[in-house]
């Protein structure tokens, strides 16, 4: 009897939550139609969509008058994200906007313009080390990833 009437109990609560959680149609609606403006606000990130399912959750689970505390980290790494994805559709443009600062810098971003685009999309902290571990992670030789960091960074 010990045992069992735990396990019901458990099954129970969880029927009661499953219940608690169904929206009504109406409710669907109004999510469905937030998700989608969501979505076209957010689609020149170049975010996958586990990112926006997070940062729908996150924007949207706190009341809008509430403080949040991103700072200059969440900034930076929006700043990074974008950068990544001019790189992805442009690279060529990048690397001639960076060829009147230095041309052997500009000819590292042209040929590496993919790898600094997937590292941009997949850093996690807006910091040099963070970025530069990130394009190590990619294949991309010690001196260069030093050199293409210094590129982002003076971007941002």
């Amino acid at each position: 009897m010990s045992v069992v009437t735990p396990s019901m109990l458990s099954v129970k609560a969880a029927v009661q939550e499953e219940k608690a959680l169904q929206l009504s149609n109406a409710e669907k609606r109004k999510l469905d139609k937030a998700i989608d403006s969501f979505k076209k606000e957010n689609e020149g990130l170049g975010l996958s969509n586990l990112e926006l399912a997070q940062k729908f959750v996150r924007e949207n689970s706190q009341d809008k008058n509430s403080v949040q505390s991103r700072g200059a980290v969440g900034i930076g790494l929006k700043a990074i994200r974008y950068i990544g994805y001019l790189l992805r559709i442009g690279g060529k443009g990048v690397s001639i906007l960076i060829r009147p600062l230095s041309k052997s810098k500009a000819a590292l971003v042209r040929k590496y313009s993919a790898k600094l685009a997937k590292a941009c999309e997949k850093v996690e902290r807006a910091s040099k080390s963070a970025f530069k571990a990130k394009l190590r992670e990619l294949g991309v030789p010690s001196d260069v990833a030093k050199n293409l960091t210094d590129i982002i960074f003076m971007l941002l």
